[in-house]
C-alpha cells in the first residue's frame, strides 16, 4: 500500500489585547455572562449574586498624585479571583461546544485539520467558514479575535504544502499569513516538528539560571542548591516535555549538557546522592499518562488512546497482557521518537512485568520509576549515588 504524506493546517487563534489571560477576561461581557448564566441554570439569588458581583466596578488612572474621572466596567471578570477563570470557561463554553475542534485553555484557543495534498481547496473553504462563525460569535457576545496575532501554519516537511495555501486562510477579511513556528501554551511549534527554534530557547533561558545559580552557590548550602535546580532549572529543561520529545537526539544532548552542568554544580557541594536523568523522568512521565489515558480512561486524554495488541497472549504469571497496544509503525527515526510510538513500546515492556490495572497514579508513577530505574542512561549511571 503506498503511504502518502498528511498535512496538518493549524490555527492559533488570538484574543485581542489577549497578551496573557488577563487580556480575555478582560473581554467577559457583563450582561451575556449572566444571560449564560441563567441558561445554565442559575436563578434566583444567585444570579442576582453574580450581577451584584460585578456591579459597581469602576476603572480610574492615578499618576503622580493626579486621579483621571473614574469609569464604569461593563465587561471583565476581576482578576486574580477564584471566580474569574470558571466565569470564562461558562463565557466561552458555547463556542467550545459547537466547534469542538477547537482546543482552548484559557485564552489560547487552536483549531486544527489534517489532509492530503489534493483536499487542500477544500480543507482552505472549511477552515473559512469555522473563522467565520468564530468571529460572528465574538461580534454576538463581543469577543475580539484578532487578525492580525493570528497564527496560522502548515505542518509538513514539504514547502510546497505551504505554498498552495497562501493568502487562501481568511480571517475578518484579512488573509493569515502562514509561518514557519506557532507558539501554542509557551512551545514553539514549527512546521516540520523538529522543535529546533524551542529547544534553543529554553536551553539559554536555562543555561543562563545555571550561571546564576554558580555564582550565588557560595551562598548556599548543597541543600539549597539542589532546591533552586530543582525548582528554577529544571522545570525549563522539563515543561511540555512530552510534546517536544520526538526532537533530533542532538537536542535532547544540549539539554543533558546544561543539566549536567548544574549536578556538577551540587556535586562540588556535597555528593546529591540519586538523581534522576532528564530521559528517566520523561519515560516515567509517558507511562503515567499512558496510564491515564488506557487505564484510566480519562476523557480529555482520550485521543492518546492506543489500541489494544491485535493477538492477546496468555500467561500464568501476568495479568496485565491484556493491557498491551499496537506500537504505531514508524517510516523515520524522528516518528520512533514521538510520544505514541515510544511510550507505547515503554508501555508494553513495563506491563509485561508489572500489572497496572488495579494501580493508582501515584502508584503507577512509582512503580514506572523503579523499573525505569533497572534501564539507566548515561547520564544517569554517572550521577547515582557512589558512583565515580
Amino acid at each position: 500500500m503506498l503511504w502518502t504524506p498528511v498535512k496538518t493546517l493549524v490555527i492559533a487563534l488570538d484574543i485581542s489585547g489577549a497578551f496573557d489571560i488577563a487580556g480575555a477576561f478582560d473581554r467577559v461581557w457583563h450582561r451575556g455572562l449572566l444571560a449564560k448564566l441563567q441558561a445554565r441554570g442559575v436563578s434566583s439569588n444567585l444570579l442576582r449574586l453574580f450581577g451584584d458581583y460585578h456591579t459597581g466596578r469602576v476603572l480610574q488612572v492615578v499618576i503622580g498624585g493626579q486621579s483621571s474621572q473614574k469609569y464604569s466596567i461593563q465587561a471583565s471578570v476581576p482578576q486574580g479571583s477564584v471566580l474569574g477563570p470558571i466565569l470564562w470557561n461558562i463565557y466561552i463554553d458555547d463556542l467550545l461546544r459547537e466547534h469542538p475542534e477547537i482546543s482552548a485553555y484559557d485564552d489560547d484557543c487552536t483549531i486544527s485539520i489534517s489532509y492530503l495534498r489534493k483536499d487542500h481547496d477544500t480543507v482552505a473553504m472549511d477552515m473559512n467558514s469555522k473563522l467565520q462563525a468564530i468571529h460572528n460569535w465574538g461580534s454576538q457576545w463581543q469577543v475580539s479575535f484578532a487578525a492580525n496575532k493570528t497564527q496560522a501554519m502548515v505542518v509538513s516537511r514539504s514547502p510546497a504544502a505551504s505554498d498552495v495555501m497562501k493568502d487562501k486562510i481568511v480571517m475578518n477579511n484579512t488573509a493569515l499569513p502562514l509561518e514557519d513556528f506557532i507558539s501554542i501554551l509557551g512551545v514553539d511549534i514549527d512546521n516540520e516538528l523538529r522543535f529546533n527554534r524551542h529547544v534553543s530557547r529554553i536551553c539559554k533561558t536555562a543555561s543562563l539560571k545555571v550561571t546564576a545559580l554558580r555564582r550565588a552557590s557560595h551562598l548556599l548550602n548543597p541543600q539549597g542548591i539542589l532546591t533552586l535546580y530543582k525548582s528554577q532549572i529544571r522545570p525549563h529543561l522539563e515543561y511540555a516535555s512530552l510534546a517536544w520529545s520526538s526532537t533530533a537526539p542532538t537536542n535532547l544532548n544540549r539539554l543533558d549538557k546544561i543539566e549536567k552542568r548544574a549536578l556538577r554544580l551540587i556535586q562540588e557541594a556535597s555528593n546529591p546522592g540519586h538523581i534522576d536523568s532528564l530521559e528517566h523522568r520523561r519515560d516515567v512521565g509517558a507511562l503515567t499518562v499512558l496510564h491515564k489515558a488506557q487505564v484510566q480512561q480519562v476523557p480529555h486524554l482520550s485521543s492518546l488512546r492506543l489500541p489494544p495488541h491485535g493477538r492477546e497472549r496468555s500467561t500464568r504469571t501476568v495479568h496485565s497482557s491484556r493491557l498491551l497496544v499496537e506500537v504505531p509503525r514508524s517510516r523515520s527515526s524522528q516518528h520512533q521518537r514521538t510520544f505514541s510510538a515510544r511510550a507505547a513500546r515503554l508501555w508494553n515492556e513495563f506491563t509485561s512485568t508489572t500489572d497496572v490495572a488495579e494501580m493508582t497514579t501515584q502508584q503507577v508513577k512509582t512503580a514506572a520509576h523503579r523499573w525505569r530505574s533497572r534501564k539507566p542512561s548515561p547520564l544517569y549511571l554517572l550521577y547515582t549515588h557512589g558512583d565515580t
